[in-house]
């Protein structure tokens, strides 16, 4: 079952969930002053978690969301995403009579460019809540508990960015079960850090470039913002004369730190993380060893910072074993999900699991590596 509402600018509106002791106690509550809001509350009555989702017509640029939450009773649990399933905090646990205020700022990210272009949108990006032209909020909760949710425009001066320009390992996931690292990464940073993720699945720095993404990404740096920069994957599939990591891979990856730089930005290059392949024999085996030692050559010329993931998820991905790491990478049974018809076994790209725990990876790397930007971070 599901309610739908229409918000109007600066007030405050009561939804009842259908849980009707719950209900009685406190509905969710949304202040914006942006017009022409809706929200869609779905509960599903035999497990009892609730389902609340937020679309609010807004203009590109950077927002700050804030959320009360409390439980009754009963311990309660909930996830905040935003937009194409951006995690945006930490999953959030709540005793009996316990209650938080948690806030965050996200990006609103359109395809237009300032010259009249646009982003070459393909069909990852159609329909994925990434370019529409509105706000997506959405809450997961174990029971019904929260309480109130506002959301307010800032001004980009008091907001540091965080650019993200990758393939689909580290995209925002629009559709479950896949994720990604970069899909988790914005949960890590207080809310004076907005991520703004121009990922794109099949992307290589090459095709990047051509569809515009890079130029859009570009247009919205400001001096100090900082671009995490992660492909492979598909450079990988790339052939011709001068086409490898040596050659074509790494004068591209040098000229993104030159434009990032030249804009006022902060590069910091993270290598591709592993794929999941064991010999018959149990042993792991690499298939980016030469890209990612290609950009590790890059960040040592240029002094950039380096997140080494690949050499991090190797661990991860090796000490898990054969069978252990299917977790962390999308192996599910069919019928798992609506539509899946067939058994799904991808090991290349994360489970929701597998994409928090490489967004643990790269948190750490900043720590270590980025000391301008870890700061930021959540204790």
């Amino acid at each position: 079952m599901t309610s739908r509402l229409a918000l109007t600018a600066a007030v405050l509106l009561a939804v009842g969930f259908l849980n009707s002791a719950r209900a009685s106690e406190a509905s969710p509550r949304v202040r914006t002053s942006l017009p022409g809001a809706e929200m869609e509350v779905a509960s599903n009555p035999e497990t009892g978690s609730t389902r609340v989702d937020i679309r609010v017509p807004a203009e590109e640029g950077i927002y700050r969301v804030a959320v009360d939450a409390s439980a009754a009773e009963a311990p309660a649990a909930f996830t905040f995403e935003a937009e194409a399933r951006r995690r945006m905090l930490p999953p959030q646990s709540l005793g009996p009579g316990e209650s938080s205020a948690r806030s965050f700022t996200v990006w609103r990210l359109s395809p237009k460019l300032a010259d009249g272009g646009e982003i070459k949108m393909t069909y990852h990006d159609v329909g994925t809540n990434t370019y529409d032209e509105l706000l997506t909020l959405s809450i997961e909760s174990s029971s019904p508990c929260i309480d109130a949710v506002s959301i307010e425009p800032v001004d980009r001066e008091g907001v540091l960015t965080v650019f993200l320009a990758g393939d689909s390992t580290v995209t925002d996931q629009a559709k479950a079960p896949w994720s990604s690292w970069g899909a988790m990464l914005a949960s890590h940073f207080t809310r004076d850090v907005a991520v703004a993720n121009f990922a794109s699945s099949g992307r290589s720095l090459r095709s990047f470039r051509a569809e515009r993404r890079l130029d859009k990404l570009l247009e919205l740096l400001r001096p100090g913002d900082y671009v995490l920069i992660q492909f492979g994957h598909n450079d990988q599939k790339e052939s011709g004369e001068g086409i490898g990591p040596f050659e074509s891979y790494s004068e591209d990856l040098a000229d993104y730190v030159h434009c990032v730089r030249r804009a006022g930005g902060h590069p910091v290059l993270v290598t591709p993380m592993v794929r999941r392949r064991f010999d018959r024999d149990g042993h792991f085996f690499g298939t980016l060893e030469d890209y990612a030692e290609a950009v590790r050559r890059v960040a040592s010329a240029e002094d950039v910072p380096l997140i080494d993931l690949n050499a991090m998820s190797r661990k991860l991905v090796e000490a898990a074993g054969p069978d252990g790491s299917k977790r962390l990478y999308v192996h599910v049974a069919a019928g798992t999900y609506p539509d899946q018809t067939e058994a799904i076994k991808d090991d290349t790209h994360f489970s929701e699991a597998g994409g928090a725990s490489l967004a643990d990876l790269v948190v750490d790397g900043i720590r270590s590596e980025v000391p301008g930007l870890s700061p930021f971070l959540r204790p």
